[in-house]
């Protein structure tokens, strides 16, 4: 059926698909096409129709102002994608499912677009074929994200009322859009940067706000399952995160979290495997817990640039870390 007229051996109906000649040259202005055949429906070349990454339908994949695009869709909607012809943005909307897992539109394409544009995926792989799990909490003025790897993005919607602000506390790039009440921040990088794994706390809000929707992909795309949660929750698992600045000078924080109250210690090491200072010893309550260290010893003399490690014990969890002091 091609424009409401049925050919010999072919039944169905109208559907912007794709003409015989797979579109070429034309790929934003299709025919609408329809193939019926024993009771199925075949899209005639389908992996032709639109090339994964060329968001801005400029004949170039993969190129940093289509990462530019997906950025603002997240920020603005559909408006972001180009109106090129009679169904740019439906052309545009599938070219979006740059990590090729069947879903267009999603924070983890963002994600995975970024990684082919810094070297670091092919395009159309899909470098982890399962799902992971992230903890999104937020007391009322902190988010923060528990998860056991890398994340490469995280697309936070909020509710907010007066004098609302945002403060990004990780190293990725912020944006935000307002639109009527709601609030949505993107936080991204269009390098190599990601939040670590563990506990990491991503922006600070000041003002009424209520986080109403959370959606977060790894390091190479994959979605994420998010579970979102408000007020003081305790954490689920034992965690010691990614010291932060790192490198610093003069001081930085450690976060941890413990599921259970109980003895623990908190130390750090130089190279050698020298005990430089003790942070914590004793017992700790369950929960969500940093400590600054400004690089002195023991004797609060400032330690020298370099290398150190810090660890800690508990009786059931053990874990040690690496940062870098320059000065």
């Amino acid at each position: 059926l091609v424009d409401g007229t049925v050919w010999g051996g072919y039944a169905g109906w109208g559907g912007i698909l794709g003409d015989p000649d797979c579109l070429a040259g034309q790929k934003v202005e299709p025919l609408p096409w329809n193939d019926m055949w024993d009771g199925g429906i075949d899209i005639v070349c389908a992996d032709s129709i639109d090339a994964r990454g060329d968001l801005n339908l400029n004949g170039i994949a993969n190129e940093i102002a289509d990462a530019v695009i997906y950025t603002q869709y997240f920020l603005i909607g559909i408006e972001a994608f180009p109106e090129i012809g009679t169904n740019g943005r439906q052309a545009a909307i599938a070219a979006s499912d740059v990590n090729a897992d069947g879903s267009p539109l999603t924070i983890g394409d963002l994600v995975y677009l970024i990684r082919v544009i810094s070297g670091d995926a092919l395009p159309y792989a899909r470098l982890s074929p399962f799902a992971q799990d992230v903890n999104v909490r937020f007391d009322g003025q902190v988010v923060a994200t528990e998860s056991n790897v890398n994340i490469g993005a995280v697309l936070l919607t909020f509710k907010v009322g007066e004098n609302f602000k945002v403060t990004n506390l990780t190293s990725l790039t912020l944006g935000q859009s307002l639109t009527a009440g709601e609030v949505k921040v993107l936080l991204y990088d269009i390098s190599t940067k990601s939040i670590g794994s563990g506990l990491r706390e991503l922006v600070r809000i000041e003002g009424q706000a209520e986080l109403v929707a959370a959606e977060a992909a790894d390091y190479y795309g994959n979605i994420l399952t998010s579970k979102l949660s408000e007020g003081a929750t305790l954490p689920t698992v034992f965690a010691l995160g990614q010291n932060y600045p790192n490198p610093f000078n003069p001081e930085t924080v450690i976060e941890f979290a413990l599921p259970t109250t109980g003895e623990i210690s908190l130390n750090i090491y130089n190279v050698a495997g020298q005990l430089v200072r003790t942070l914590i010893s004793g017992t700790t309550p369950a929960g969500y817990h940093q400590i600054r260290w400004g690089g002195r010893d023991a004797n609060g003399s400032d330690v020298s640039s370099g290398v150190y490690f810090y660890k800690i014990d508990t009786k059931d969890f053990s874990e040690t870390r690496k940062m870098l002091l320059v000065k």
